[in-house]
């Protein structure tokens, strides 16, 4: 028994599959996780929002540094000499 070969579309080896309408192109990253996007974006501008608008507290003033004590002994006089 010899069998005819056959083509992909199975009727004979003459037949052959068809062409496609129009040519597949993969979705983007973006478009099959457009609800993680937005959520991400959503988010980034609640948090800025947030910061933005939240009460800011003004610096405390930085501690008084006291300089130390410094005990200074003064100088006698010396007597003035009389020779010139």
């Amino acid at each position: 028994m010899s069998e005819e070969p056959r083509g992909p579309g199975g009727l004979g080896p003459n037949n052959f599959a068809p062409k496609p309408r129009f040519d597949y192109k993969a979705p983007s990253i973006l478009w099959e996780h457009r609800y993680l996007a937005i959520l991400f974006v959503v988010a980034i501008i609640a948090g800025s929002v947030y910061l933005f608008m939240a009460p800011h507290k003004p610096a405390p003033p930085p501690p008084k540094v006291e300089p130390p004590a410094v005990y200074v002994e003064p100088i006698p006089e010396r007597p003035a000499s009389s020779a010139h």
